[in-house]
């Protein structure tokens, strides 16, 4: 039993890091950016970059010292709500006072 679990969550694994890898590849080709991502489990790495650069993907000090300061999204940063600060106005917009409106007010629903 416990070995079949354990075959599912490697497949489930593998599947989900093809999908991430190629929405990566798709965001990196669309938008005309550098793309690496990078995940570990079990002390194994798994990495996708978009270009093939040994100084790429930058280290996390690197990165730090850049300016703009970058944004660090956490995962709990992930869970989108109506107006998120972390996308930005993305789900709606800013007015001049610098606060977000909603598109389509609550009314016309």
């Amino acid at each position: 039993m416990a070995t079949k679990v354990l075959k599912n969550r490697m497949e489930r694994l593998r599947k989900r890091k093809k999908t991430l890898f190629k929405r990566a590849h798709e965001l990196g080709t669309l938008c005309s950016v550098d793309v690496a991502v990078i995940i570990r489990k079990d002390g194994r790495y798994f990495t996708y970059r978009s270009i093939n650069q040994g100084s790429w993907p930058p280290s996390m000090k690197e990165i730090q010292t850049t300016y703009p300061l970058i944004q660090d999204i956490l995962p709990q940063d992930m869970q989108v709500q109506d107006e998120s600060p972390i996308f930005g106005a993305s789900y709606g917009q800013i007015e001049d006072d610098g606060k977000e409106k909603s598109d389509i007010n609550e009314e016309q629903l």
